[in-house]
């Protein structure tokens, strides 16, 4: 649920 952040490697922030 949560927006991309800090890059690619964030992307796993998405997920919430």
């Amino acid at each position: 649920g949560n927006r991309l952040r800090g890059g690619p490697q964030m992307i796993w922030l998405s997920l919430d």
